[in-house]
C-alpha cells in the first residue's frame, strides 16, 4: 500500500516520509506559535528560516490601524502601511499604493479588495518586488536622487528667491521671539517652513501667546491647512488627464474624505479656542485703525514703531490735522480782549515750563549720546555690530 494513505478503519494514517511536518514559530508581537505559512516571507537572503515578523494576523492589525480597546480595524493610511512594511522589510513604492487603493475603490473590477493592505501585499509578493527590501522603497529613492533643498541654500542672486528667503527668516525670527520657541524645528518638508512661518505669524496675538492651549491649537491648524494644499493639489493633478479620470476615482475619493477630516478637525480646535473670527472670544474694536496698527506693532516689538513717533507727530498729515482743529476752536469760540489776555498768560507760562524742560531734554541727550556712542564702540570691539552699526547675524 503506498505510504500516506488509510490503512482501513480503526488504523492511522501514515505521512510521507518525503515531506516533513510543517515548522513553526513563536511571533515576537503576539507570543503564539505559528505554522511557517501564517508568516510572510522573507526578502533578505540572509535570513535562513526564510520568513519575515511578525505574523501575518500582527503586521494587519499594524497596517489597517487595528484598536484593541474596540477589537475593531480603522482605515488603511500611507503611514500605517509604511509601518507595517519596514517590519517585514519590504519596499514602499507610491505606484503600486496607487493601484492598490484603486483595487479597493474601483467599481468596476469584478472582484475588488476588502482593504488597502490587502491589496498591496499581494502586489508586492509579486515576482518583480521579490527580491526587494524596505531600503529599496520610494521613500529613499527620493531622498537619494531630489535631496531636500534647504532654504538657506537657494539661489539668493534670483531677486524672487531673495524676497523669499528674506520674509522667512524675519517670519521665523518673529516667531521665535514671540512664543519662545520653534515649533516647526522638526518639520521633515523643508521647502513648506516659508508658508507656514507666514501663516502662523498672522495667528499669533497677546491672548494666543499667553495661552499655551490655544498656540498649540494654532500650530495644529497651520500644519493641517497646509497639508490640504498639497491635497488639493494632488487632486488636481489627478483629474487633469480626463482619460485616466476613472482609473484615479477612488484615489481622490481618498484625498476628498481626508481633506473633509483635516477640515472638520480645523474647525473644531478653532472653535474650541475661538481662533477664527466668527469664533473669536476677544474681538477688540479699532484693530484696523492707525492706534490700532501702530498698537499691533509695539506687542510684536517692532522698534521703529516706538523710535519714530516724534516724525509722527510731526509729519505733514498731522500738521495738517493740528491746524483744522485749531481753527474748528477759534471759529466756535471766537477772539476778545480778555481771551487774548488769558491766552498772553497762558504761553507765557508755558514757554517759561517748556524751556526748562528743553534744558533738561537737551542735557540727558547730551548724556544718552555719550553713552550710545560708548556703547557702540564696546559692540563694535566684541564683534556685535559692523562699522555702519548692524548688528553682525551670525546664524
Amino acid at each position: 500500500m503506498p505510504a500516506g494513505r488509510s490503512m482501513g478503519p480503526g488504523k492511522k494514517s501514515v505521512t510521507s516520509p518525503n515531506k516533513p511536518p510543517e515548522e513553526k514559530y513563536i511571533c515576537p508581537h503576539c507570543g503564539r506559535t505559528l505554522k511557517k505559512s501564517e508568516f510572510y516571507v522573507s526578502s533578505d537572503p540572509a535570513v535562513i528560516i526564510g520568513i519575515a515578523f511578525p505574523c501575518k494576523t500582527c503586521v494587519e492589525k499594524i497596517a489597517r490601524n487595528y484598536k484593541e480597546s474596540t477589537k475593531q480595524f480603522g482605515d488603511c493610511t500611507e503611514q500605517s502601511v509604511q509601518a507595517a512594511l519596514e517590519y517585514l522589510d519590504k519596499p514602499f513604492l507610491q505606484d503600486l499604493y496607487e493601484s492598490s487603493l484603486n483595487e479597493v475603490h474601483n467599481p468596476s473590477l469584478k472582484q475588488p479588495k476588502t482593504n488597502v493592505w490587502a491589496a498591496y501585499i499581494k502586489n508586492v509578493q509579486m515576482n518583480q518586488y521579490k527580491s526587494m527590501r524596505w531600503r529599496d522603497g520610494d521613500l529613499f529613492k527620493v531622498a537619494s536622487e531630489n535631496p531636500v533643498e534647504k532654504i538657506e541654500e537657494i539661489d539668493l542672486e534670483d531677486p524672487k528667491n531673495q524676497e523669499i528667503y528674506n520674509t522667512y527668516k524675519t517670519n521665523k525670527k518673529d516667531v521665535i521671539r514671540l512664543i519662545g520657541y520653534d515649533p516647526f524645528q522638526n518639520y521633515p518638508v523643508i521647502q513648506d517652513l516659508p508658508v507656514l512661518y507666514a501663516q502662523l505669524i498672522n495667528f499669533i496675538d497677546e491672548e494666543t501667546k499667553n495661552d499655551g492651549m490655544k498656540m498649540n491649537a494654532v500650530v495644529q491648524i497651520v500644519q493641517s491647512f497646509n497639508q490640504i494644499q498639497k491635497l488639493n493639489d494632488a487632486i488636481n493633478e489627478l483629474s487633469s488627464d480626463t482619460k485616466k479620470l476613472n482609473a484615479n476615482n477612488g484615489t481622490i475619493k481618498q484625498h476628498a474624505d481626508t481633506i473633509s477630516k483635516l477640515l472638520s478637525g480645523a474647525n473644531a480646535l478653532a472653535k474650541d479656542n475661538g481662533i477664527s473670527l466668527n469664533y473669536n472670544n476677544s474681538k477688540s474694536k479699532g484693530q484696523n485703525t492707525l492706534t490700532g496698527k501702530m498698537k499691533e506693532l509695539d506687542q510684536i516689538g517692532f522698534r521703529n514703531a516706538k523710535i519714530n513717533m516724534y516724525d509722527i507727530d510731526y509729519c505733514r498729515g498731522m500738521q495738517q490735522v493740528a491746524e483744522i482743529s485749531a481753527k474748528a476752536q477759534v471759529d466756535q469760540i471766537g477772539y476778545d480782549e480778555n481771551v487774548l489776555g488769558e491766552i498772553q498768560n497762558i504761553r507765557r507760562d508755558l514757554v517759561d515750563t517748556l524751556q526748562k524742560e528743553r534744558d533738561k531734554a537737551v542735557e540727558r541727550a547730551r548724556v544718552l549720546l555719550v553713552e550710545n556712542k560708548d556703547l557702540k564702540d564696546f559692540l563694535k570691539e566684541k564683534g556685535f555690530i559692523d562699522e555702519n552699526g548692524q548688528v553682525i547675524d551670525n546664524e
